[in-house]
């Protein structure tokens, strides 16, 4: 992954990382092939509906 160092300094300093469950399926992206801490969502809406509710919003821009 060639993300694997960004995604890394995310998750140290407490950003949450999600993939979505359906493109990983897509892809053949098992959660054993995960970087450790990042989380694997049934699909992206379901994530996006989640993070919603605890209050977060999405900015297109």
């Amino acid at each position: 992954n060639k993300n694997q160092a960004l995604i890394k300094q995310l998750l140290a300093n407490n950003t949450q990382v999600y993939v979505c469950g359906q493109s990983a399926t897509h892809f053949k992206v098992t959660s054993e092939l995960l970087i450790d801490g990042v989380k694997m969502s049934l699909s992206a809406m379901t994530a996006h509906a989640q993070l919603q509710q605890q209050g977060y919003t999405f900015n297109p821009f």
